[in-house]
């Protein structure tokens, strides 16, 4: 039972449970894992977790014609980044929600790709 009275929120019960719903909480029982490997520019992937996952990418030229990358999540587009500069990265971060898709392009190969899954 809670009451408010005069702004102040009271709980008669203390007691603290675990919810279920805690287990699919972003970061909860989740790890880093390196997918450079197995992601190509441009590609639309799946998460097929059941839960959220955080994806981290980015590129590094030495060009003089600088780098870009881009991100989507779900067909919108979250990011979209243009460098010009030689020897600079680009890079981006973002969440995609359970059953959900994404892709990343990039103009130069990865410095980076990695999932919180």
């Amino acid at each position: 039972m809670t009451m408010i009275l005069d702004g102040t929120i009271t709980f008669s019960d203390t007691t603290v449970q675990n919810s279920s719903s805690n287990t699919y909480a972003l970061g909860v029982g989740q790890t880093w894992q390196n997918v450079s490997g197995s992601r190509t520019s441009g590609t639309t992937y799946y998460n097929t977790t059941g839960r959220p996952i955080t994806v981290s990418a980015g590129s590094t030229t030495s060009a003089s014609t600088g780098s870009s990358t881009s991100a989507s999540v779900n067909g919108v587009v979250i990011s979209s980044q243009n460098v010009s500069q030689v020897n600079c990265g680009v890079g981006v971060t973002f969440v995609v929600p359970s059953m959900g898709s994404y892709s990343v392009a990039a103009t130069y190969p990865w410095s980076h790709f990695a999932e919180l899954r």
